[in-house]
């Protein structure tokens, strides 16, 4: 087995994995891959048949090599005597010399990465001053497979532009960013954390898109004013309070009698996202879904069709499944006294991208969602024969705690001011609620550990 110095082609067996930089002028730039891309992308738009893309690929690179051909690709071996005309036999002094010098380069420019990203990674840089106007600044991590450049504004909508202050790279090939959003919101810094966080689900959206890949939002900072003053008080909110709920207990002989068909593990499974999601909205969507599910299937199976009127000619025609009719129903076989025209409308802003909170309070909004549950955990439990009774619980939102807090110099005092958690009265399956022992508790951890990354920059 010859060793050989190749110039970027890709060697079984050779230490390939150590070439690669993104420099051109690095000694040890790999340049075959996107020379191969190039002429296999020129052989598809001219018909060459795939058969003759290998030759087409060695000929452009003995007539036209490209530039990264110049420098070394790495050193390697192969089988037999089969050097291309690119290739160049070597003897194994030099092999082991260029091997070393190839594995130092590496080492180096690694280094020097690595030192480029942590000198700009700097969560104490501010924003352009129209995106600081916005008032709230709400700080994130996110997980994602793209990857940020710092300190520039990323467009999430019309009134919230984001910033990577740090970056960070998973073995994985994942990162995960600090991010900063800074949105507008009329109303107390309580509910601007919930307007913040449904900001920063959006920008994952986006960037789940834009990556082609998973993203998600991993731990919420906290919300804050955009800057603030030495020796002047502020307020900034967290999610660092708990709620706690004691377990319910479930015996074998409890799941003796679900039946889940065919067509009832999308609702199932939707029921599920609803009762798991992080956020009212994804609760409310979620909830939605199950329920349209089954309305849909009602309307098919009792045959009832939506009818509307011309406005023109006033005849009437059959458009489809009665579906509101199907949800109207649903509604009333759980008690639930639920107006199918605003729970359609606010979950087609939801799901539409629209945000909420600007026009209903946590509060309400969780009372809409709770409307939505019951209806949802009733029907589907009724479907698969599983709990069919209910009692009524009491449902949390997600708590949100508020601390005052002065800069003076070096030092940071932080003061408890208030803990807001929405609650409204929702619906458990009747062998729960019946529980006695059944406990629920939210609260605060004294003294609080503040994350100092939730702080402003002072002016």
């Amino acid at each position: 087995m010859p060793l050989i110095k190749y110039y970027g082609s890709n060697r079984p067996g050779s230490i390939k994995e150590h070439v690669h930089h993104e420099d051109p002028g690095h000694p040890c730039f790999q340049g075959s891959h996107e020379a191969w891309v190039s002429v296999c992308r020129a052989c598809e738009d001219s018909g060459v048949p795939r058969g003759q893309w290998n030759a087409r690929y060695l000929e452009h690179i003995l007539k036209s090599p490209y530039k990264g051909m110049n420098y070394i690709g790495g050193v390697g071996m192969v089988d037999g005597d089969q050097v291309l005309p690119f290739d160049l036999a070597i003897s194994s002094e030099e092999y082991e010399e260029l091997k070393r010098g190839i594995l130092s380069a590496n080492e180096a420019y690694s280094n020097q990465l690595i030192a480029t990203r942590d000198a700009q990674n700097d969560p104490n840089r501010r924003a352009d001053p129209e995106h600081e106007h916005n008032r709230w600044r709400t700080r994130v991590w996110i997980e994602s497979y793209t990857e940020l450049t710092h300190h520039v504004a990323y467009r999430v909508d019309q009134s919230c532009h984001a910033y990577a202050r740090v970056r960070q790279y998973f073995p994985n090939g994942m990162t995960r960013h600090l991010v900063d959003l800074y949105h507008l919101h009329e109303r107390n810094i309580g509910e601007a954390i919930y307007d913040g966080l449904e900001r920063a689900e959006r920008l994952v959206d986006l960037l789940a898109l834009a990556g082609f890949g998973a993203a998600s939002v991993c731990e919420v900072v906290g919300t804050s004013p955009s800057t603030c003053r030495e020796g002047l008080s502020f307020e900034i909110a967290t999610l660092q309070a708990r709620i706690e709920n004691s377990p319910v207990p479930i015996a074998p002989e409890d799941l003796e009698n679900a039946r889940v068909g065919e067509a009832d593990h999308l609702p199932l499974r939707l029921l599920r996202e609803g009762l798991s999601a992080k956020l009212p909205t994804g609760s409310l969507a979620s909830f939605w879904n199950a329920l349209e599910r089954q309305a849909d299937d009602q309307a098919r199976e009792s045959g009832s069709r939506r009818v509307v009127r011309c406005r023109k000619c006033d005849d009437e025609r059959e458009v489809g499944w009665d579906i509101k009719k199907s949800f109207e129903a649903l509604y009333a076989a759980a008690r639930v006294d639920a107006d199918f025209d605003q729970q359609r409308s606010l979950r087609g802003r939801i799901q539409h991208g629209d945000t909420c909170l600007g026009s209903l309070t946590p509060s309400e909004l969780l009372l809409e969602v709770s409307r939505l549950q019951m209806t949802a955990i009733v029907s589907v439990s009724k479907r698969i024969g599983l709990l069919p009774q209910t009692g009524e619980y009491l449902m949390a939102g997600v708590p949100v705690s508020i601390f005052d807090c002065t800069i003076q110099g070096d030092s940071c005092r932080v003061e408890p001011r208030r803990f807001e958690v929405g609650t409204v009265p929702s619906v458990l399956p009747m062998r729960a609620s019946r529980n006695q022992g059944r406990a629920f508790r939210a609260g605060l951890d004294l003294p609080p550990k503040i994350n100092p990354l939730v702080l402003p920059p002072v002016e």
